[in-house]
């Protein structure tokens, strides 16, 4: 692609620099978005969530990518990730609603309208409102018309004119990761290496031996440690298709259609290429008795020589309907334990590649760091990065990451697993043997 725009120039050449600079590349990103360059914007969103996958913003504007290509599917389930977090923007629901929209479903795309309005008036969007029958302005029209649409009841499902294809639009391109881009975790890794990689990467073993070692996992520990960021590692490894979703998204996006939606996957997985499936966050499905048997049907009827792998996580096992933890399900059970003292240290390495740095050291960063998930450690680099910057621009010149940067983020930032911790061991009496580990690692045992 040819550029004509100096500062689309310049970022790129700020790119190159710092390849692994996840901020960067998000922020390049949404410069070709708003300039038109659909298609670029697209790949530099997906590369940029490759280093980040928690980052919020990239997963909205790789959304408006999509939904710019009506891939509006696959947009939705990344706009519904964003809205699960904590801190959910009011410019998640204006896009959410424009992609309902855009599907058909006029009262469902009013009624998330009608959160971001009411979350930050600022955020209204006169053309999105004037399609969705709204006035907001003059006078009081825009409020009273919401009003009453807070006590209506929320339209019926997207129309999906084929679910074939819709299924097909959510598969992602092979991620771009492997198990290098993942800090720590060695026991885990060199098992899924041993079992799954090898074997896979050769043919010729990929019949007995594949079956023998199997290929359903359970991932589960404490929020933001990694869980998910292996299974798509584990998909760059086998060079597979991938697939990341939370099985509470079609329920409530696609609602009467989220059963044949699931079919459709396990079709598709297992027809051809090498398929990683990641069903994020079962403990968030509610009580959807004919979906969680159809799941558990289609594990049932899984073989490891189909070339379909599918991990499931939990941060909160104790939430999860007992089905979907049965040990018997699954091949394997790993846990996932926060990272100690060296991981945290290696974890921290691996964020601050790529980035202009002078004799740093991440030893004494990782051991102020007791108690942080991996996306702690994240947002503790980006603060540390966005201070350095803040200096060179004060100064007139660049200046390179180094250890007081780090050990200045890290007294800014809460650990966010002792309170894990703390509702754990709450709940150890409801949780099987299954997940001993877990109960040893919080003193349960």
């Amino acid at each position: 692609m040819e550029l004509n725009d100096e500062v689309l120039s310049a970022l790129l050449q700020a790119v190159q620099v710092s390849p692994d600079s996840a901020p960067l590349r998000r922020h390049y990103a949404e410069m070709l978005l708003n300039r038109g360059y659909i298609a670029e914007a697209e790949a530099e969103f997906l590369l940029s969530l490759d280093l980040d996958p928690t980052d919020a913003a990239a997963k909205l504007g790789l959304a408006r990518a999509f939904h710019s290509q009506d891939q509006n599917a696959k947009a939705l389930l990344l706009v519904k990730q964003v809205l699960r977090q904590a801190s959910r923007p009011a410019k998640a629901y204006i896009l959410y609603a424009r992609l309902l929209l855009a599907l058909g479903s006029v009262e469902r795309a009013v009624h998330e309208y009608r959160k971001a309005v009411d979350q930050d008036p600022h955020a209204s969007d006169p053309t999105l409102a004037s399609k969705l029958g709204l006035e907001e302005s003059p006078g009081p029209s825009l409020s009273a018309s919401l009003a009453a649409l807070a006590t209506e009841e929320v339209a019926e499902d997207p129309v999906e004119a084929s679910i074939p294809e819709t299924v097909r639009e959510l598969f992602a391109q092979r991620p771009a990761v492997s198990f290098q881009h993942v800090g720590g975790r060695r026991e885990i890794k060199d098992e899924l290496e041993r079992r799954l990689v090898r074997p896979w990467r050769d043919s010729e073993t990929v019949g007995e031996l594949g079956r023998a070692l199997g290929s359903k996992f359970l991932f589960y520990g404490p929020p933001g440690c990694g869980k998910s960021h292996l299974g798509r590692a584990l998909a760059g490894e086998l060079l597979a298709k991938y697939l990341s979703l939370n099985l509470q998204d079609l329920v409530e996006i696609w609602r009467s259609d989220s059963g044949r939606l699931l079919a459709e996957i396990f079709t598709q997985a297992k027809a051809g290429e090498n398929t990683v499936l990641v069903f994020e966050e079962v403990e968030q499905l509610g009580d959807e008795p004919s979906l969680v048997q159809q799941f558990l049907n289609e594990l049932a009827h899984l073989e490891p020589h189909q070339g379909v792998v599918v991990v499931i996580t939990t941060a909160a096992p104790w939430e999860a309907l007992p089905p979907l933890v049965r040990r018997e399900r699954f091949d394997r059970f790993f846990f996932v334990p926060p990272p100690s003292t060296a991981e945290r240290g290696e974890i921290l390495r691996i964020l601050c590649q790529g980035k202009p740095q002078h004799f740093l050291s991440t030893r004494n960063p990782a051991e102020e760091t007791e108690g942080c998930s991996v996306a702690d450690l994240r947002k503790l680099v980006e603060q540390a990065i966005e201070q350095r910057l803040q200096q060179s621009l004060q100064e007139g010149r660049p200046l390179p990451l180094a250890t007081g940067d780090l050990m200045r983020a890290a007294e800014t930032i809460t650990a966010s697993i002792p309170p894990w911790i703390a509702e754990t061991r709450e709940q150890l009496r409801f949780l099987p043997e299954s997940f001993d580990p877990l109960k040893r690692y919080v003193g349960g045992l």
